[in-house]
């Protein structure tokens, strides 16, 4: 299950989507010339997806905040503001290293 919010460079803040399924995280740097987009689709599945397009990502930064053994935020600034995954349970240390 994941949140998404984006925090704008003036501090506004958009909620994207809450506590739904992660259906989708892509990397799409061939659909727009001018620009790198990751497009993260999340959803219930056999309904429509909400996808969100970050546009020109700058770094991906995984962080443990909730203690443990796994990743619960990740953390993307980009060109528009910085978009703000929230992942439950958590991404394990394992998978990233595959």
């Amino acid at each position: 299950m994941v949140s998404i919010q984006i925090v704008r460079s003036d501090g506004t803040t958009d909620t994207v989507a809450r506590n739904v399924p992660l259906l989708r995280v892509a990397l799409n740097d061939t659909s727009d010339p001018c620009n790198d987009n990751l497009v993260i689709e999340t959803g219930v599945p056999g309904e429509k997806p909400c996808r969100h397009v970050v546009v020109e990502p700058i770094h991906i930064i995984l962080r443990n905040e909730e203690g443990g053994n796994r990743y619960h935020r990740m953390e993307i600034p980009a060109e528009s503001g910085t978009t703000i995954v929230t992942i439950h349970p958590g991404l394990s240390p394992e998978l990233l290293e595959s």
